[in-house]
């Protein structure tokens, strides 16, 4: 079954300061990672519940689940999301250095 992915205002906003962040350490880094992301996202679409649970899980209503991917350098992103019928909805990416989520981010 193929679900649909829907990227949240907040994840596009993440995904673009984490870009820009990386982009004035390495443009050719971000344009790397971006599409490492967008590779992790798209394959949502397939088997969206195999991924782990997040930490918030524990803290949300609906089941809260993480997709890593990582740079060439082993840094480790995630992508949170929940699944809602036949729809992903990806609400945050949060890099390596930042905290889990606060309850009411969630």
């Amino acid at each position: 079954m193929a679900y649909s992915v829907r990227i949240t205002r907040r994840a596009k906003s993440d995904l673009r300061k984490i870009g820009d962040w990386l982009h004035e350490r390495s443009p050719v880094g971000a344009l790397s990672w971006l599409a490492v992301a967008r590779a992790t996202i798209a394959g949502l679409e397939d088997s969206p519940r195999r991924h782990s649970l997040a930490p918030e899980n524990e803290y949300s209503p609906r089941e809260i689940r993480n997709a890593f991917f990582k740079t060439r350098r082993g840094h480790i992103y995630r992508a949170v999301f929940y699944v809602e019928d036949e729809t992903v909805f990806v609400t945050h990416i949060r890099s390596p250095r930042q905290r889990p989520l606060e309850i009411d981010e969630v």
